[in-house]
């Protein structure tokens, strides 16, 4: 989903959305969209990028070592996710 549909949609549902984003390269995003709410309803939309790129390519290498679960917890913890 393009960035204008998931604004579109954030705003039309008033709930967050989040998604892991790739550019070209080996460049990965992680972009979360939360809108700014009024009592007649969403009046705009706050977007946060965050560089996960050498997050992405460490979850890669240690998915072929022994420690691919830990590694898994770890990285989902710092992006916020529990488990």
């Amino acid at each position: 989903m393009d960035v204008a549909a998931a604004v579109l949609a954030v705003m039309q549902s008033r709930t967050p959305r989040e998604a892991e984003v790739r550019r070209a390269g080996d460049e990965w995003f992680l972009r979360r969209i939360h809108p700014f709410l009024s009592q007649t309803g969403a009046t705009g939309v706050a977007v946060k990028v965050t560089d996960i790129s050498k997050l992405k390519r460490a979850k890669q290498r240690c998915a072929k070592a022994p420690c691919t679960h830990l590694m898994m917890r770890l990285a989902d913890a710092l992006r916020g996710r529990s488990g």
